[in-house]
């Protein structure tokens, strides 16, 4: 879940989002709050999200009930001139390379059993047209208690579950 240190990808895409609601003007300002809920979040989320990109000097605080607007660095980062950066894999990346190591993974056959039933309904959810509130996140938390720590994984699976998780996928 977004918090003080969001992952990059949310704080891309809110800054972005920044970005198309002012038309690239640091003049003008957009409300923080639809942005958030356009991006799925809850206001706690939202406010933790514009909160850090306040923090990294990317938009200023224009009125106390959520107006913002983007600084010269937010414009720069935008517009590419930032600090490059790399997108987590998608959930069906995710899921094929999970699969994948399934077969050479080192785990006890109840924990494997457990971890199939939790990819399975992962991919079912997955193809919901509305998926269920907060099934994702649960499903990626169990698999993520499964493989940390599991020999036979890459290290980067966990990180990236983590990632996806907290973008409320």
């Amino acid at each position: 879940m977004p918090s003080l240190d969001a992952p990059d990808e949310i704080k891309q895409r809110m800054l972005k989002l920044f970005y198309d609601k002012t038309g690239g003007d640091s003049n003008r300002t957009a409300a923080m709050w639809p942005i958030g809920q356009e991006m799925g979040l809850d206001k706690v989320h939202t406010q933790d999200v514009a909160m850090d990109l306040v923090a990294e000097g990317w938009l200023e605080i224009k009125t106390l009930s959520g107006a913002m607007g983007l600084t010269d660095e937010g414009l720069a980062q935008v517009r590419g001139q930032g600090p490059e950066v790399q997108p987590p894999p998608s959930l069906a990346e995710l899921m094929e390379k999970i699969e994948a190591g399934l077969a050479d993974a080192e785990l006890k056959p109840s924990v494997q059993a457990d971890l199939r039933i939790d990819l399975d309904a992962l991919a079912l959810m997955s193809r919901r047209s509305r998926p269920l509130p907060g099934v994702i996140p649960a499903l990626l938390k169990a698999i993520l208690g499964a493989l940390e720590g599991s020999p036979g994984f890459p290290k980067d699976i966990p990180a990236a579950l983590k990632e996806i998780a907290a973008q409320g996928s």
